[in-house]
């Protein structure tokens, strides 16, 4: 058995759940106004200041094609990725897994979506596993 002990944070999205590596979330925040920006997707919500930075904010919801529950919870999650920071914008923080079973993890090989790489089968649910600093060299 393989396992990772770096830690995830479990995110809830809609009526899915979501891990993301601990060490890529650099802080997470409560909802605030964002600012909208013409001519971006529309799952990206605008831009909002964060200590005098500049975030692009995202819908992660309606990313991965799924129905946000708008609940009162929402927050959002800077995380860091390859092309600078994103706030992610998820209904609800569920905690922290501190160990996965790595042999628990099916691989999206072909993926039309650069936000997931695959899946963490937790019984009979699947949790995504949310990438935004993809490295050749670098485990799920």
């Amino acid at each position: 058995m393989n396992i990772d002990i770096d830690g995830y944070l479990i995110l809830v999205i809609g009526s899915k759940r979501a891990l993301i590596r601990l060490r890529h979330v650099k802080e997470i925040i409560g909802m605030r106004d964002f600012t909208r920006v013409p001519g971006l997707p529309e799952y990206m919500l605008g831009v909002t200041n964060v200590r005098g930075q500049i975030v692009p904010v995202c819908d992660i919801a309606r990313r991965l094609s799924l129905i946000s529950n708008d609940n009162r919870k929402r927050s959002i999650v800077i995380v860091e990725t390859s092309h600078g920071d994103l706030g992610l914008v998820v209904d609800e923080l569920e905690g922290i897994k501190r160990e996965l079973d790595l042999s628990k993890v099916k691989r999206v090989e072909v993926r039309d979506n650069d936000f997931f790489k695959g899946y963490y089968l937790e019984g009979k649910e699947e949790l995504y596993m949310l990438d935004f600093m993809e490295q050749a060299n670098e485990n799920i």
